[in-house]
């Protein structure tokens, strides 16, 4: 599995990659989400802080998918017990 920081500069090339959204949570500058690049291939891409006013993309891909799909769960998840509201 690879693992890659996207700068915020490079997120809309980033973004003109992707084939499809699967998921997402909201974050405070950007989105996470997990999705399908144009080469078929399953990605996560998570809101990583870069400075008080940005934030780029730390990505993960190549892994088999139940691997990509556990990471957007554990990170849903923990997203979800912290920002969800109880209803």
């Amino acid at each position: 599995m690879e693992k890659t920081y996207i700068r915020n500069c490079k997120v809309r090339e980033f973004e003109n990659n992707i084939n499809e959204l699967y998921d997402c949570r909201e974050g405070v500058v950007m989105d996470s989400f997990i999705g399908e690049l144009k080469d078929g291939s399953l990605f996560v891409a998570l809101d990583t802080y870069e400075t008080c006013y940005t934030s780029g993309l730390t990505v993960y891909t190549g892994g088999s998918d139940s691997e990509i799909w556990e990471i957007w769960e554990n990170f849903a998840a923990a997203y979800d017990r912290e920002f969800m509201e109880e209803k």
